[in-house]
């Protein structure tokens, strides 16, 4: 962190004990994601496509995502990753374990906000049948959803 001050976390996420990163036991890395794009599973969305395949020795469900150079410059390209990420995140205690996710950033992402990004992701989970339809008017485990 050393002279960045900006680079600190937030004193309230001190403060509430909120870790604000994806821990490194759920992230995928190198030709993992590479083997789950070319044998996995997909679901197309607006803002993203999921590819997601199981995995035979079990553990918590991990995650990374894609973000091409199409879609703009490297700022562009890593706020889109972390506002993935962060919405993966606040589902992944939603998820079965035994599973590897890769979430593609679609060209519309680019344009939406955090609470659209949010209800994508949702909406992909559900409709590829790796997170139980939430009942009305129930929070759930995870968390509420702002900016």
């Amino acid at each position: 962190m050393g002279g960045f001050p900006h680079c600190r976390p937030f004193p309230h996420c001190i403060k509430r004990g909120l870790e604000m990163t994806l821990p490194r036991n759920r992230r995928l890395r190198g030709s993992m994601v590479q083997r789950i794009l070319n044998s996995g599973r997909k679901v197309v969305g607006p803002l993203a496509v999921l590819y997601w395949h199981p995995v035979a020795g079990g553990g918590p469900a991990r995650a990374a995502v894609v973000a091409g150079r199409r879609l703009g410059g490297a700022v562009v390209r890593n706020r889109l990753r972390r506002l993935f990420k962060e919405a993966f995140r606040r589902r992944m205690n939603d998820i079965p374990g035994g599973l590897h996710l890769v979430f593609v950033v679609r060209g519309k992402a680019v344009d939406a906000d955090f609470r659209k990004i949010c209800r994508a992701v949702d909406d992909l989970l559900l409709r590829a049948g790796l997170m139980a339809p939430r009942e009305p008017g129930h929070g759930g485990r995870s968390e509420e959803i702002r900016p």
